[in-house]
């Protein structure tokens, strides 16, 4: 697995995410950062948040899954562990992932409750030996 750091920045650590995402209308600016899976699938997932940059707190993150070719991969169930490395520990809550259609899948709320380095351990089921780890800096 790949793993990318996203997301630098500060922010009101107690506020939770803005209004968040709006699945008829794809995000406009530029995503944090894309990591290309490393398992035999060779997608590349593009990563964005609500707020941006990430903060303390809940948020939301979208992912947008293309294949080798750039052609959106849809019909995935994906899989989202916050996991912060350097204490050894996963957050205190699932990260449900909603398909949105398109390529682009809603994870939210995601809850980092404490300001560090944040891994999403993503997968995607049936492709056991594939998936990301884009990584997110919370002051």
């Amino acid at each position: 697995m790949l793993a990318l750091l996203l997301g630098q920045g500060c922010g009101d650590a107690a506020a939770p995410y803005a209004t968040g995402f709006d699945p008829a209308a794809p995000p406009t600016e530029a995503p944090l950062g894309t990591v290309t899976s490393s398992g035999t699938a060779s997608w590349t997932v593009s990563v964005w948040t609500a707020p941006a940059p990430p903060r303390k707190g809940v948020i939301q993150v979208l992912l947008r899954v293309n294949d080798a070719g750039g052609a959106p991969v849809d019909g995935l169930q994906v899989h989202v562990i916050p996991w912060m490395p350097a204490h050894g520990h996963g957050g205190s809550r699932v990260a449900p992932v909603t398909p949105q259609g398109d390529g682009w899948y809603l994870v939210a709320p995601v809850y980092l409750y404490m300001s560090g380095v944040w891994e999403l351990r993503t997968s995607f089921e049936g492709f056991s030996e594939d998936g990301v780890v884009p990584v997110l800096d919370v002051p």
